[in-house]
């Protein structure tokens, strides 16, 4: 629809354009037909005060001769002289008749009257010589004039007739232009008809496709949820393996392991001593190496069991800072410590000092993760779940670093 509404709208703004270009020549023709008109009137009136001014004269021409020869019949103005001479002779020879007869039955001098008309005759000449080369100038004049007018309308009618004809090339080409207008319009019609098919066609496939895709992410959500409740559970220190045994204690202060310089175990490293009945883990006490041999080494109880539960031979150690292979890679999920004994940056400190490598986030290296305080809005323990990461709660840690 807006494809056609901005077809349309430029159709008509071209035919706007052409149409007042038509409009204004029409009307520059029109106002030069108008002033050719005016300029013909003026030569016309011209021409009609010509022509009374020549029949002024004529008449007084015709008065003249009335009164000389007593007949207005056409005498030539040459002959006027004469028929002045012959009227001389008669009034000598007391003959005179016509306009002499009349002046002296009168009373009058037909001498003095013979004077004033021979000067009347001869301005008269005068002055029909000057009003014909007037005349005749005006007349040529006014031929020119004409003729040009005459041309200038001719060239008039030719450019009206031109503009006819342009007038009509460009109605044609309207009418062409329309006709053209009404085939694209139909053929944008039916394009449209067709898109909009095509378009209700594509909404009902889409709409098909998200009721799909809908049902398809409620089936994923619901195969998430059976998995993350299907997963592995977190180990914890209950299921870590022991790291070697007790061979035998010396005294309540003094015990031996298993493990020696052949497993990498080193002076300092502390160890948790447990006895292990089935699936339960009972503590029962922390020693540290203070010698170590090839296949065993000496170790430090520092933190001895009860009295109904001592360190025997037999018991299971296990380090959190011991690895055989390589030093262990731990996290930490949670921001801060509950006990005020220690900070969290002290304790990566100790860490670090124990040959632990702390780690911001948890791959598939990491040994465990320790939890303290904010650990369950943690991402570190939401990944460590997920991978099955070993974690160790901060209250297990803490005798390790404290030592």
């Amino acid at each position: 629809m807006a494809a056609r509404s901005s077809l349309n709208v430029l159709v008509i703004a071209l035919l706007s354009v052409v149409v007042l270009g038509l409009i204004f020549g029409l009307v520059l023709q029109d106002q030069t037909l108008k002033n050719a008109k005016k300029f013909a009137a003026d030569m016309e009136k011209a021409k009609k005060d010509a022509e009374a001014a020549h029949e002024l004269t004529k008449k007084e021409r015709a008065e003249l001769r009335e009164f000389i020869t007593g007949s207005i019949e056409a005498v030539q103005l040459a002959n006027i002289e004469d028929y002045l001479t012959q009227a001389v002779k008669d009034l000598d020879a007391k003959t005179a008749g016509g306009a002499v007869a009349a002046v002296e039955k009168k009373g009058g001098n037909f001498l003095d009257v013979v004077a004033s008309y021979r000067a009347a005759v001869a301005r008269l000449m005068l002055s029909i010589e000057e009003a014909g080369r007037s005349g005749h100038e005006t007349n040529q004049r006014a031929v020119q004039r004409e003729e040009k007018h005459k041309a200038e309308v001719e060239a008039l009618k030719k450019q009206i007739l031109d503009r006819d004809e342009e007038l009509q090339r460009v109605r044609s080409e309207i009418a062409d232009m329309e006709n053209t207008k009404a085939v694209q319009e139909e053929r944008l019609s039916k394009q449209l008809a067709e898109k909009d098919d095509d378009l209700t066609q594509a909404v009902h496939q889409l709409d098909r496709e998200k009721t799909l895709s809908a049902q398809r992410i409620a089936r994923l959500a619901d195969t998430i949820n059976r998995l993350q409740s299907e997963r592995i559970p977190p180990k914890d220190l209950a299921k870590a393996a022991p790291h070697g045994s007790v061979l035998r204690v010396a005294d309540k202060h003094l015990a031996y392991i298993d493990l020696g310089r052949r497993d990498f175990v080193r002076p300092g490293l502390v160890f948790q001593v447990y006895e292990q009945r089935g699936v339960t883990r009972f503590p029962k006490g922390m020693v540290e190496i203070n010698r170590v041999e090839d296949t065993w080494s000496q170790v430090t109880i520092t933190q001895s069991g009860s009295e109904l539960e001592p360190i025997i031979a037999g018991d299971k150690i296990w380090s959190p800072f011991y690895r055989k292979e390589q030093a262990p890679r731990v996290a930490i999920a949670g921001d801060k410590l509950a006990t005020p004994v220690l900070s969290l940056d002290l304790m990566k400190r100790k860490l670090a000092q124990a040959g632990v490598t702390v780690t911001p986030d948890v791959d598939i290296d990491t040994d465990y993760v320790i939890a303290v305080e904010g650990y369950l809005d943690s991402a570190v323990y939401e990944k460590a779940r997920t991978h099955a990461v070993m974690i160790l709660k901060e209250s297990e840690i803490l005798p390790y670093v404290l030592q």
